[in-house]
């Protein structure tokens, strides 16, 4: 048979050439162009490749997840895409928000009032709040710069690097608003009569005053007038030194309070957006003072219901310390309680107020109280006076009965058992006028040790001795001191249930071991509640 010669002919060279090729190469996937994302600096830096190498699907892809990942981020807390309210609260751009005007009106009446002003919002717009100081509240409050604010500029120009280092508009305003130029120097010379000695004052100020040979350029005149100004001159720079001093002491102190607020502010608004406040968990005098300036402001943007959990769930959690804190000011937190109306601190507050009332011996005098809290503190004060009264009044009344007939026991009947009563008697008398003298008529120390009875006041022993030592006369009293002790423990054993009441300890925290000198057993109930009748607040 005849062998069949190779086709030579172009077609038969073109397809071998390119069945050769499928046979060798693998085909190549179809590359689709993908959706250019704004990419992270972390996101293009991939190991083995560049991030942006669209030729290979799973870089592509990884790049993909990255970048809609810096998209998620851009629309959390505080900057929203979606946002159309800009608040600025100072010129670090980490404090500029970005919200949305629905949340901010939902919990804040008073944003709602800012937003029902007429003004037409165009698309892409929306309203700017800057933190200013208010002449009339005397603290950093926000303003509202105007209407149709264009949202993208501003977001954009805040989030930019500035190369120049120049301030902004609201850098340059809280300078002027918190820092305070010094008075110009004082002369005896006239304003405008201006002498040699003046000219060289003003020329010393110009340069350096603290180089020992300042270069000063003055006309040529007598050594007593030159050295005359040279004088005044370093009276006048001593004067500005202090001056200069005081005034940075003054604005270092303007400028923490600012801060404080512009903290509080970020702490507020983030607490619209269910965001926990920006409050000390370590140190509970710092945090009282951040809870009371955020509580301030809530009650100025009218949004109190919105910060109540989350303070109220910040200051129980120091659990312990928070009654321990309650204790040095209570007068202060009653005032806090009221506001965050929180049960437990009402309470904790109250006992030590209306325990202690009419007296404060507290950095906040409980006088000072609003008068509906100071309404209560009375109230209490009056019900615990009253409960004094009618125990002392019983515990006068304290005597032995005899035991044939119930009479109650005298000198001729039972004259040991007499003598047990009349020296309870006289023990109490004496702890009475100790009182008065002292002014001191909630003094609890007398009380506390009748409850717990035995030997805590009036031992059987000392008594015994100090009745023998008195040589009484006559054979009345001859070897009857051996059931003294029985009668008197007697006598303290009822006392102790007579005190029992008003010994009472209601606070969390025990009042002798934080050494109170006054009565906690005041009771405080859902119905003291100032904010609502019958119902508890949110701490429980």
């Amino acid at each position: 048979m005849k062998r069949k010669e190779p086709d030579t002919s172009e077609a038969s060279k073109m397809a071998t050439k390119k069945r050769s090729h499928s046979s060798i190469e693998p085909s190549k996937p179809e590359v689709k162009a993908l959706k250019q994302y704004p990419v992270s600096k972390a996101a293009t830096h991939t190991t083995g490749s560049s991030a942006l190498d669209t030729t290979n699907p799973h870089i592509g892809r990884r790049t993909k997840i990255a970048a809609e990942a810096v998209v998620v981020a851009a629309e959390a807390f505080p900057v929203f895409k979606s946002g159309r309210v800009v608040i600025q609260l100072c010129d670090n751009p980490k404090s500029v928000f970005q919200l949305h005007r629905a949340v901010l009106e939902r919990d804040s009446s008073w944003f709602a009032r800012e937003f029902a002003k007429p003004s037409i919002v165009k698309e892409g717009t929306g309203h700017k709040f800057t933190l200013l100081q208010s002449p009339e509240h005397n603290l950093p409050l926000l303003t509202q710069m105007g209407f149709n604010y264009d949202i993208k500029p501003a977001i954009l120009q805040e989030q930019a690097p500035s190369g120049d280092g120049s301030k902004s508009a609201l850098a340059n305003m809280t300078s002027q608003m918190f820092t305070k130029a010094p008075p110009p120097l004082a002369t005896s010379q006239e304003p405008q009569k201006e002498s040699s000695d003046t000219a060289t004052i003003v020329d010393l100020m110009s340069v350096d005053a603290f180089k020992k040979e300042p270069s000063v350029k003055v006309e040529q005149q007598s050594s007593a007038t030159e050295t005359k100004g040279v004088e005044t001159a370093k009276k006048a720079l001593a004067i500005q030194s202090t001056i200069s001093q005081t005034d940075d002491k003054k604005s270092t102190k303007l400028n923490q309070d600012y801060q404080q607020y512009v903290v509080a502010h970020e702490s507020l608004l983030g607490m619209y957006y269910s965001k926990a406040p920006k409050i000390s968990t370590t140190n509970i005098e710092c945090a009282v003072g951040q809870c009371e300036m955020i509580v301030v402001l809530a009650r100025h943007y009218e949004s109190l219901p919105i910060v109540q959990p989350y303070l109220g769930n910040v200051l129980s959690q120091y659990h312990r310390q928070l009654y321990t804190a309650i204790a040095k000011d209570p007068p202060r937190w009653l005032i806090l309680s009221e506001a965050l109306e929180s049960s437990s601190i009402f309470c904790e507050a109250m006992i030590h107020c209306a325990g202690c009332y009419p007296y404060s011996p507290w950095i906040t005098d409980t006088k000072t109280l609003p008068d509906n809290l100071l309404s209560i503190v009375k109230t209490k004060a009056d019900g615990l006076a009253r409960l004094r009264t009618e125990t002392t009044v019983e515990l006068f009344m304290n005597t032995l009965k005899e035991i044939k007939g119930g009479a109650d026991v005298s000198l001729k009947t039972s004259p040991e058992a007499w003598i047990a009563v009349q020296i309870f008697r006289d023990w109490l008398g004496n702890q009475a006028r100790q009182l008065r003298k002292t002014n001191n008529l909630h003094h609890a120390e007398h009380y506390r040790q009748m409850r717990k009875g035995g030997d805590a006041y009036l031992p059987a022993e000392k008594v015994c001795t100090l009745l023998i030592d008195i040589e009484l006369q006559g054979s009345l009293f001859a070897d009857t001191w051996d059931d003294l002790e029985t009668d008197l423990n007697l006598v303290k054993d009822y006392a102790k249930g007579v005190v029992e009441q008003i010994t009472r300890d209601n606070l969390m925290v025990g009042a002798e071991g934080m050494g109170l000198p006054y009565l906690t057993c005041v009771h405080v109930g859902a119905e003291d509640y100032p904010w609502t009748e019958g119902r508890g607040g949110m701490l429980e």
